[in-house]
């Protein structure tokens, strides 16, 4: 073999029908979940089939945070809000996480809401009948398979229209580099405000 050329390779007796991975199983498979999934749902009684009411979140990053998705629970201020405890949640279906918390107000109002609406919606049927105040039975209540109150990211569209004559003359760089300014040298700014009050006294 001589330069620099490729080396030459048939390929011959590789065998490659003793190496082929085959997968014929997978309708057995799926039968069998499906027969799993319904005797879970039968288990289950009158609860939801699709799990716990989750809270809804925002996504990470400036890429996706536009977007809404289910969280794994909700706060100890968002149930405190709703007027329920959390003992008292996972009784009735509604999760919780004690790891997260609320950085904005919108969020928590818009998971209060959320559990106020569940709530309004649901029927507690006592396991002790005698104790119960109203004789509330399952005869008439039915087992809900969907998902509860779906999480819908509808998209916020503007309607085009002209530049108006405040955002042509608006300096958003200036803007910004004052605002970087004001709180860099806001402590001396200030304490030369409170040395010149100081002076002006004597």
């Amino acid at each position: 073999m001589k330069h620099n050329n490729m080396l030459t390779s048939s390929h011959m007796r590789k065998h490659w029908q003793n190496r082929v991975k085959t997968w014929f199983g997978q309708p057995a498979r799926k039968w069998r979940r499906h027969v799993r999934r319904n005797k879970k749902a039968a288990m289950l009684g009158l609860k939801p089939v699709q799990g716990p009411l989750r809270p809804v979140v925002s996504c990470p990053t400036r890429r996706y945070n536009f977007k809404l998705r289910e969280g794994r629970g909700f706060t100890k201020a968002e149930l405190r809000a709703a007027g329920i405890t959390a003992a008292y949640a996972k009784q009735v279906g509604i999760s919780f996480d004690r790891r997260r918390y609320n950085k904005s107000q919108e969020n928590l109002d818009r998971n209060k809401e959320r559990l106020k609406e569940y709530l309004s919606h649901l029927t507690v049927i006592p396991l002790n009948k005698k104790k119960a105040a109203e004789k509330k039975t399952s005869e008439n209540h039915v087992q809900f398979k969907g998902k509860i109150l779906p999480i819908l990211n509808k998209a916020v569209t503007e309607a085009p229209r002209l530049v108006t004559k405040e955002e042509r003359e608006f300096l958003a760089y200036k803007t910004l580099r004052r605002a970087q300014a004001d709180k860099k040298l806001f402590g001396t700014r200030e304490k030369r405000r409170l040395d010149k009050e100081e002076a002006a006294k004597h």
